[in-house]
């Protein structure tokens, strides 16, 4: 049995779990239908992937309806948003991806400016901007990335602008 398939097998059985209302059963639906949207990603069926990371997207937003200042939620959000957007990349939905992943920054950028010092949160916003920074060289091409990130770090004078 592939790794889809036993993922679609137990996304099944959590299904009928959480139709009881429990939000613990809902979370595991929505983190199998992450590792299904991975697994099939990596099996390049992409339509297998969107479908199941849109999913997960969708749990992860019922959930944070049940707890809108849970903190962890807001996070699974922003990684489910991340794991729609790189499914959106796969297929070379650029416009599509670039929104899903802006919402993932402005997620997590909540949750930094809410927990400044939560190194975790921090990290994530980091590959959230790198999530976008791929969108921006699939779309301009990495030459034009490159040029733009070194005049953001760069000053003329060949300093670096955080030394300035």
């Amino acid at each position: 049995m592939s790794a889809v398939a036993r993922a679609r097998s137990a996304a099944s059985a959590a299904r009928a779990a959480a139709r009881c209302g429990s939000s613990a059963a809902l979370s595991v639906v929505g983190e199998v239908y992450a590792e299904m949207a991975r697994a099939s990603t990596d099996q390049r069926d992409l339509a297998a992937a969107d479908t199941a990371a849109a999913r997960a997207m969708a749990i992860a937003e019922q959930l944070l309806a049940f707890d809108p200042a849970d903190a962890d939620l807001r996070n699974n959000l922003a990684s489910a948003l991340n794991a729609l957007g790189q499914t959106r990349m796969a297929a070379s939905r650029f416009e599509d991806a670039a929104a899903i992943y802006a919402r993932s920054v402005a997620v997590r950028e909540l949750l930094v400016r809410d927990a400044p010092t939560n190194v975790t949160y921090r990290r994530a916003l980091m590959v959230s901007y790198g999530n976008v920074a791929d969108v921006l060289g699939a779309r301009t091409g990495e030459n034009m990335v490159m040029l733009r990130f070194k005049d953001a770090v760069f000053a003329p004078d060949g300093a670096t602008q955080a030394a300035a």
